[in-house]
């Protein structure tokens, strides 16, 4: 589940927007059941995801105190809090 600023980028275009404008979200639908290949997080706790079919998908966290990621993972539940 995404809530919060995010850029989706491919080899057939780029876009952006945030999980709570309806208007950005269907660009979200891009994504649906993708298999995610591989992830990153960057230094401003941006979270990179690289999907199966060459998508990025890159979760942009507010500077707010109030941002936080739960991935499941092969090896658990991993919480990253941005402060």
């Amino acid at each position: 589940m995404i809530q919060c600023r995010f850029s989706l980028s491919d080899s057939d275009e780029d876009s952006s927007g945030t999980a709570s404008a309806p208007e950005s979200t269907a660009s979200l639908l891009r994504c649906l059941k993708k298999i995610i290949a591989d992830a990153h997080f960057v230094e401003s706790k941006a979270l990179t995801l690289f999907l199966e079919n060459g998508m990025i998908a890159r979760l942009l966290p507010e500077k707010d105190g109030l941002e936080s990621y739960v991935l499941h993972t092969g090896q658990g539940i991993v919480p990253v809090i941005d402060f």
